[in-house]
């Protein structure tokens, strides 16, 4: 239920659908002064002026006092407040509760809103009679005058734009009325002269303004002004723009696109002034989405539309010769055949000259490059011009300031929700599964979805997981509607048809690369191109790639990083075969490549890529560098799909390191179980072709993994096993991390001098390798037996340094591990505050990665704490963390013991 508040005519109020009684006449005027300072502080001399001014009796501010109190209690119930502070009485209320302030919100909006007339109009319509017409307050006189000015300028206004759209016949009326009650508003005569004179009545139109100068030197002493002036020498020289020939007012648009959705960021870069440029791929909705808009704002256009297809792109027809659409334009706007100019330079002439000054959007669809539109731009800013084109029209944008507005993809919702308009939200929502296939394989263009639809359309009876099986086999041929317009390899078709043969290869190259995108230098060592890759392409390779991204066919993402749209793409690589050099000098790119960060799902592409072609060097070499990667950065999922790749390969040298990896990623999750049979599997492989690295390394993963389950006698046997073989064998790695995993089982039963002994003989064995992953593991060893011996200070130094360690790695598994030590130490050394932040750090790491254990024991840690700093809710909401991970991981209860006691 809203309130609403009217001062426009007399002072009322309604809630609820019915009047409020708002009492006598003084007590309205009250509420009308604290209604037109809504929100603000009125102070109480200020109340008795506006209401009583120079007849303020004696008892006027107990009156008021009275007054006030009355309209609180009728206010209550509607949510309305009058308080007393900050000097004054507030009403606080909702401005557009109030007639008065939303008429003011209308106008200001309109003044710059591109369809103002809708605005005016409400904002007029709320005007029921002279404000506060019931009301005799002396300080409400000077409101009211300013208010009639404020609505007779509203009226100008609403009157200026109805001109504009033509509607002088119905407007005569209330102008003539207008003007008698305005006599010397030279504003007002003139929109009466215009209307005359566009209604035939050219003398009547001079006789006022002759009426109105004479007026204006009798009773003011002056001349009307210049814009009155020149009206009159228009009218008296029958200038041909004040009365438009009939029919030259074109109306060119196509009908708007009957399903569309999304694309408000870039329905937003559009504006109703200036030339705008929309471009993209074939296919991506640059035409829907203009259309869309145009119509949505046909009111800014008053003087008319311009349309032509300039068949940039066109599959069966060359692009339309500039002169041919600058004949069409001309006929649209009235010239008749006879007047059109020989010369094309004049007849461009002619068409610049006819559109300046109005109020005009040219919309110039499929332009082929920035010659083909130069001779078809106007030369007024009053005319709006938008540009469609599958290139970026880099030279328009440079020499005439045009707004780029370049489409990608539609959204995944959006994408959605169109295929939903075109077959119903209920066939949808009866096969999610198929939708899902669909989107991704139509990979959110709006013409693919169209041509998808159509068909699902047209077979109503077939299920939707038909459609998609046909573009899983083949989806360009299943994206053929059996039109050139509406299949997709002819709509690419005429792309390519733009390109220099170089530039076409160079694509086709492109296309085949393995990964989501390609750095310049990878772009570069595929190519073949000497560059060096901290520098610039050559320039024939950069021309190539500028001829590329300017028709979208490749996008510059990111800077220096390019990629293709998935159809695009698939179109590419139909158009050559792999060009196996090119591709191998792109694998031998990315095993040295230096970001790994951004490179990564790359380098997985091309070790599929590797394992596709059975090319074992590349293959071999790729998943050790990615396989590293993927683990010290957490991405588990992304490491077992590697591993469980290169089971695949039935390479026997890549099936031990495969099973150690598999295990490792269960591991690091606090999937216990799956680990240990992924080591057995790993141990078997050592043991059966004799590798001593993966058997040394399956026996520590065996160890660790029954270290977390709470089976130390086992784990240390393991552990023991693997120090003797690596030393045996003169493997440091498997030496060193077989003492880290004695360590960590020595802690578990409570042998803190040995736990110590076993790190720090493993920190000598990293400091011999340099390996510093290793020597983080075994640090953060040291500091846990050290808090077990209560030596705290060196505990702390000892989790810090590890913690530096595995920063500098970027391993997010041992950052986890070392934040969450340090704040076990610092807790433990009486440190609360300090300790809370890196348990939370080491906490949402955890959760970050995905490894449950890390953040079972996190929580715990993170239970004490609180309890000892007098939080029990916190507490409590970590100890049930901590059992819920128990129990979806099936972890042992005595997680904690890792830890020593608290004493």
């Amino acid at each position: 239920m809203t309130v609403e508040f009217r001062l426009f005519g007399a002072v009322e109020a309604t809630w609820a659908g019915r009047a409020l009684a708002l009492g006598h006449a003084r007590q309205r005027s009250v509420l009308a002064v604290l209604l037109t300072e809504a929100n603000r502080p009125v102070p109480a001399a200020v109340l008795l002026d506006r209401v009583w001014g120079q007849r303020l009796p004696d008892t006027a501010r107990d009156t008021l006092g009275s007054y006030l109190s009355r309209l609180r209690r009728t206010l209550a119930p509607t949510g309305v407040t009058l308080t007393r502070g900050n000097g004054g009485y507030t009403l606080s209320v909702p401005e557009s509760a109030v007639d008065l302030h939303r008429f003011r919100a209308l106008c200001a909006k309109a003044r710059t809103a591109p369809d103002a007339l809708p605005l005016l109009a409400e904002a007029l319509a709320l005007w029921r009679g002279e404000p506060f017409a019931d009301l005799d307050a002396p300080g409400l006189e000077p409101l009211r005058t300013a208010l009639a000015q404020e609505r007779h300028t509203a009226e100008l206004d609403r009157d200026e734009l109805l001109l504009a759209e033509g509607r002088h016949a119905e407007l005569l009326p209330e102008l003539t009325t207008a003007a008698a009650a305005a006599p010397l508003d030279e504003r007002r005569a003139g929109q009466l002269m215009l209307a005359l004179c566009r209604l035939g009545r050219q003398a009547d139109a001079l006789a006022r303004y002759t009426e109105l100068r004479a007026r204006l030197a009798e009773e003011l002493g002056i001349d009307p002004g210049p814009r009155l002036r020149e009206l009159y020498q228009r009218i008296l020289t029958a200038d041909p723009g004040l009365t438009p020939p009939a029919g030259t007012t074109p109306a060119q648009l196509p009908a708007a696109p009957r399903l569309f959705t999304g694309r408000a960021a870039e329905l937003a870069g559009l504006g109703v002034a200036g030339t705008s440029v929309v471009s993209g791929i074939g296919g991506i909705g640059k035409t829907s989405l203009v259309l869309h808009w145009a119509h949505a704002n046909l009111a800014a256009f008053p003087d008319g539309q311009l349309y032509v297809d300039l068949r940039g792109f066109d599959p069966a027809s060359p692009p339309m010769p500039p002169a041919v659409a600058l004949r069409g334009f001309l006929d649209a706007l009235g010239v008749l055949p006879a007047a059109v100019p020989v010369d094309e330079h004049a007849q461009a002439a002619l068409y610049r000259s006819l559109v300046t000054g109005r109020r005009l959007l040219v919309v110039l669809d499929n332009a082929r490059d920035s010659e083909q539109v130069l001779p078809l731009l106007p030369g007024s800013p009053s005319c709006t011009v938008v540009i469609t084109s599958r290139h970026r029209l880099d030279g328009l944008l440079a020499t005439h300031g045009a707004r780029p507005v370049p489409l990608d993809a539609l959204a995944d919702p959006d994408a959605r929700d169109l295929l939903a308009r075109y077959l119903g939200e209920s066939r949808l929502a009866a096969e999610p599964e198929a939708v899902t296939a669909l989107l991704d394989r139509c990979a959110r263009l709006p013409l693919a979805l169209g041509i998808v639809a159509a068909r699902a359309a047209t077979h109503p009876g077939f299920p939707l997981a038909a459609l998609a099986e046909e573009l899983r086999e083949d989806r360009l041929t299943a994206l053929d509607a059996g039109e050139l317009t509406a299949s997709l390899r002819a709509v690419f078709a005429t792309t390519y048809q733009a390109l220099t043969p170089e530039a076409a290869t160079l694509a086709c190259l492109i296309a085949h690369a393995p990964g989501p995108d390609l750095s310049r230098p990878a772009l570069l060592a595929m190519a073949a191109d000497p560059q060096p890759a901290a520098t610039a392409p050559q320039p024939a390779t950069r021309a190539l790639l500028r001829e590329l991204t300017a028709l979208h066919l490749v996008q510059e993402h990111a800077p220096a990083r390019y990629r293709m749209h998935d159809l695009v793409r698939l179109h590419a690589t139909e158009r050559a075969a792999p060009d196996e050099p090119a591709l191998r000098r792109l694998l031998a790119h990315y095993l040295h490549a230096d970001d790994l960060a951004v490179e990564w799902p790359n380098l997985f592409a091309a070790t599929e890529l590797a394992a596709q072609r059975d090319w074992l060097p590349e293959l071999t070499a790729l998943s050790a560098r990615l396989s590293r990667h993927l683990d010290e950065r957490g991405h588990y999922d992304a490491a077992l799909a590697l591993h469980t790749l290169l089971l695949g390969t039935g390479h026997a040298e890549l099936e031990g390191p495969a099973h150690i990896g598999i295990g490792l990623t269960h591991w690091r999750r606090g999937d216990f179980e799956p680990a240990i049979t992924s080591f057995t599997r790993a141990l078997e492989v050592g043991r059966r072709r004799a590798d001593e690295l993966v058997t040394g390394q399956a026996l520590n993963g065996l160890g660790l993994s029954h270290w977390r389950l709470g089976q130390s006698d086992t784990a240390l046997a393991r552990h023991t096993e693997a120090l003797a073989l690596g030393r045996a064998a003169g493997i440091p790695h498997v030496e060193g991390y077989a003492l880290v995993g004695i360590g960590f089982a020595a802690q578990w039963l409570g042998d803190y001098p040995s736990a110590l002994s076993h790190h720090r003989m493993a920190v000598t064995v990293a400091d011999s390798t340099g390996d510093a992953d290793l020597e983080c593991h075994a640090r953060n060893g040291i500091g846990i037996a050290c808090v077990g011996l209560d030596r705290l200070a060196e505990a702390i130094a000892q989790h810090e340094q590890a913690l530096a360690l595995a920063r500098r790695r970027e391993n997010r598994y041992a950052q986890a591990h070392s934040l969450t030590c340090l704040g076990l130490a610092r807790h433990r050394a009486g440190d609360r505050a300090g300790a809370l932040a890196p348990l939370r750090q080491g906490l949402a790491t955890a959760l970050e990665i995905g490894d449950g254990y890390q953040q079972a024991r996190t929580h715990q840690l993170l239970a004490a704490l609180h309890q000892d700093r007098g939080e029990p809710d916190q507490a409590g909401h970590h100890e049930r963390s901590v059992r819920e991970l128990r129990d979806r991981l099936d972890l042992p209860d005595a997680v904690h013991a890792m830890f020593p006691p608290a004493k």
